[in-house]
Formats: structure tokens, sequence, C-alpha cells
């Protein structure tokens, strides 16, 4: 029961991550996330593929984490949440919190229980010899 948990935890957060599809990928894909509207084709294309990579890279972990349902595979995107947001909160501090960035770092808070729930009941796969 409790491994169904943290495969439903798990899925919840890769349902996010598809987003960065939609970020890399389609025209207005970054502008519908996160409201940006970037003006030249240098940041639109630099921007789109460092977020849209990103989120794309954390959900192929995740994918493979569910499938073989191995703790490990979760470490990749916990420790990415918690760097996107440890550089949001820095950078935070030095412009000032806005309720935008105060809901985001929620939201990544909310990612990493749940991907850390997951992993937790998730437990390391069996290994071959």
């Amino acid at each position: 029961m409790m491994i169904n948990l943290g495969r439903l935890a798990v899925f919840l957060v890769v349902l996010t991550g598809i987003s960065g599809f939609n970020i890399a990928f389609m025209a207005d894909g970054i502008h519908a996330v996160f409201d940006l509207v970037l003006n030249d084709a240098d940041t639109n294309i630099g921007i789109r593929a460092d977020i849209g990579g990103s989120f794309i890279s954390m959900t192929i972990f995740m994918i493979w984490a569910l499938y073989k349902t191995d703790s490990r595979w979760l470490l990749p995107p916990i420790i990415s949440l918690a760097c996107i947001m440890f550089v949001r909160l820095v950078n935070a501090a030095q412009f000032g919190f806005t309720e935008v960035q105060v809901a985001i770092i929620g939201i990544e808070i909310v990612m990493i229980g749940l991907l850390s729930f997951g992993a937790f009941t998730f437990g390391r796969a069996p290994q071959s010899h």
C-alpha cells in the first residue's frame, strides 16, 4: 500500500515535469507556463533549452524510477529541484521576495517532498550479481 502511495506521489510530479516538453518545443510554451515574453531569438532559444531541458531530464529520471521502483533514480530530480530552489532563494533575497516567488518556492518544496516520499517508499531495487 505504501509503495503505491509513493508511486502516486512521483507520478504527480511527473505530470508537472511534462510541462517541460511544452516549454521546450511549443512556440508560446514558456509564456504559457512562466508568463515570460522573450524578444530575441538567442534569449528565447537559450532560456527554453535550459528550462525545458531541465524539466525533461528530471522527468526521464522520474519515469525510470517509477518503472524500476528504485529510489536511486529519484536522486537527480530531488537534487536538481533543491539546487533550483536554492538559486531562487538567493536571487529573491537579493531582489526581493514577491508573491509569485513565494508560491513557486512552495511548489518546489511540495515537489521535493513528494519525490522524497516516493524515494522513501521505493527503497532500492535488488542488485543482480
